[in-house]
Order: structure tokens, then C-alpha cells, then sequence
């Protein structure tokens, strides 16, 4: 049956895959900094070579700086939103609803006797 189930899934699973993996290259051409940079120089390199005039320099200088925020604007964002789903118990968090107890517990122990553990028979050789 299992079988059966992995064959049907199969195209599904693989439009999923192809999916992904485009949606993750184009997010990292979205989010790369470098690339909107360079885009920027290369547009000055052609205004200062007289490629370009003032008014189409203008229009790309503009476009590459609101692509340049957004990208920014979007990283921030993908940051705060990991931070925020990160799963506690894969990290190990503490409670600490019940500290003032575990503190209560660690002070009894703490005034109550010593008590003295013979080692002697660790020791042997």
C-alpha cells in the first residue's frame, strides 16, 4: 500500500521540489545585496560615459535603490519572523515558573548536615 502511495505522490513531490528550489533562487537573487550594487555602478560607469542622459540615469538609480531597500527591508523581516519560530524544546529551555521552589530546595540542602561519603573503597589499587 505504502508503495502504492509513494508512486502516486511522486509528481506531486517533484513539482514541489522544482517549486522550491525556485523559489529559493529567487529569493537569493532578491536578497543579494552585491548584485543591485553592481547594477548601480555599472548604471553610473554609462552616465559617466555619456551612454546614458540624466533622465534614464535618474529612473535606474531609482529603481536600484528601492530594490536595495526592499532587500534590506526583507532580510530584517526573515530574521525576526526565524527568530521567532524557533522551537523551544530543541534548544533546551528552562522553565522557570517553579524557580522560587527549586531555589526553596537548594537552600535546604544547602543548611541541612554534610554528609561525609567514604571513598576508601574507590581508592584500592
Amino acid at each position: 500500500m505504502f508503495i502504492l502511495d509513494d508512486l502516486m505522490m511522486a509528481p506531486w513531490r517533484f513539482f514541489y521540489f522544482v517549486v522550491e528550489k525556485i523559489h529559493d533562487q529567487a529569493m537569493a537573487e532578491l536578497l543579494d545585496e552585491s548584485v543591485i550594487t553592481r547594477q548601480l555602478l555599472e548604471a553610473q560607469i554609462r552616465y559617466d560615459m555619456g551612454e546614458i542622459d540624466d533622465e534614464e540615469y535618474g529612473k535606474i538609480e531609482e529603481v536600484l535603490i528601492n530594490r536595495l531597500h526592499t532587500a534590506r527591508e526583507l532580510k530584517l523581516q526573515l530574521a525576526e519572523e526565524e527568530s521567532e519560530n524557533l522551537d523551544e524544546s530543541e534548544y533546551g529551555v528552562i522553565e522557570t515558573d517553579n524557580l522560587e521552589e527549586d531555589e526553596d530546595e537548594y537552600e535546604e540542602i544547602e543548611d541541612s548536615e554534610e554528609i561525609e561519603v567514604n571513598f576508601a573503597g574507590f581508592m584500592e589499587d
